[in-house]
């Protein structure tokens, strides 16, 4: 699969999940709090994954996050699915049960979307401090003063 169908993939789980966060936050008492952070967190993702798709990031830089990119859709494919008693509570009109029971579940599982967004978050960084050195390296090329006037040291 290609980087930015495994981006799309990873954008469609997220609004999977996050619909599944707000089923359960209205029908399970408990999970309110959790189901808002974690819905949170997969429209925090969802932003740096669309600045990740932005032109301005290099192939080869992306090419090098392919497999940070597909553990994570491997990850947002299991909390998905982890999640999924929420369509057929509805189908078959039973009570909703947050399914993160045991102690530390679901504070490992937000770990591990954060570990994600934090990766994601500081390749867009680096990309664009990478940009702003091209940038300042071609003003100076086709400046030799540029420098110089610019810290006001000769």
């Amino acid at each position: 699969m290609d980087l930015a169908a495994s981006i799309i993939a990873i954008v469609e789980i997220t609004a999977t999940i996050s619909i599944s966060c707000f089923k359960y936050a209205r029908g399970v008492n408990r999970a309110a709090e959790e189901a808002a952070a974690l819905h949170k967190q997969m429209g925090l993702l969802v932003q740096v994954l669309v600045r990740l798709q932005q032109p301005s990031m290099s192939a080869e830089f992306l090419k090098e996050l392919q497999p940070a990119i597909e553990t994570c859709k491997e990850d947002l494919l299991k909390l998905q699915k982890k999640l999924e008693p929420a369509e057929s509570a509805k189908l078959f009109q039973q009570s909703l049960i947050w399914p993160f029971k045991k102690q530390g579940e679901f504070r490992n599982a937000s770990a591990r979307i954060e570990e994600h967004f934090g990766i994601f978050q500081k390749a867009v960084a680096v990309s664009t401090l990478e940009i702003a050195a091209d940038i300042r390296c071609a003003c100076i090329l086709s400046n030799p003063w540029y420098d110089l006037k610019r810290t006001g040291s000769i």
